[in-house]
């Protein structure tokens, strides 16, 4: 199948029906609902839904398994326990996921947003900070594997990417900071 030629007009009619999506996902509880939102959006993934899932899955652990772990601990404390309100939690989490990555691999943000002067905007100023800030894990990473010929024990492994991850997070609320207070000395925040 040859590849769909960039059309902003489709692009921006895929981000309102994504965010139309989000907003539906995120003001019902039915569960047949979410069932529906991760049907559509593997259908969208067509070839690469396997994959997608497999990495909504991936995501889906890392951000709601210290949410559901705390739910049950607390549920066993002071009961009761509700399982329909983890199944609905991680299902309405794997849904916008999934929509989020399969709207993502079909939508060319900036062709969307270009009619949209702010928003196109702030998409340069985020696409710039994910850009920075992924040349700094690279060579943190870089940096690390330099350094330890070789391979670490698991508690340092650990170590280090906590500090990563502290360094990273410092780095964007600093550039985040900067940018705000230049976007606020040029007037962009002005009523």
């Amino acid at each position: 199948m040859a590849p769909i030629a960039p059309s902003p007009r489709r692009d921006r009619l895929w981000l309102a029906t994504y965010g139309a999506s989000v907003l539906l996902c995120t003001s019902r509880h039915e569960i047949a609902l979410f069932a529906l939102a991760i049907a559509i959006a593997l259908l969208l993934a067509g070839r690469h839904a396997g994959r997608l899932l497999r990495r909504a899955a991936c995501l889906l652990v890392a951000m709601n398994g210290a949410t559901s772990l705390a739910y049950a601990l607390v549920a066993r404390i002071a009961p009761p326990f509700d399982a329909t309100v983890l199944v609905r939690l991680n299902l309405r989490t794997l849904a916008l996921t999934l929509l989020t990555l399969a709207v993502v691999r079909r939508v060319n943000l900036a062709a969307a947003l270009a009619p949209l002067p702010t928003l196109a905007f702030l998409l340069t100023l985020t696409l710039g900070q994910i850009g920075a800030l992924r040349r700094a894990a690279t060579e943190l990473r870089l940096a690390w594997t330099s350094r330890t010929p070789v391979r670490p024990c698991a508690a340092t492994a650990r170590a280090q990417a906590a500090a990563a991850t502290e360094a990273l997070l410092r780095r964007g609320q600093a550039r985040a900071r900067s940018t705000g207070e230049a976007m606020r000395s040029r007037g962009l925040f002005d009523g």
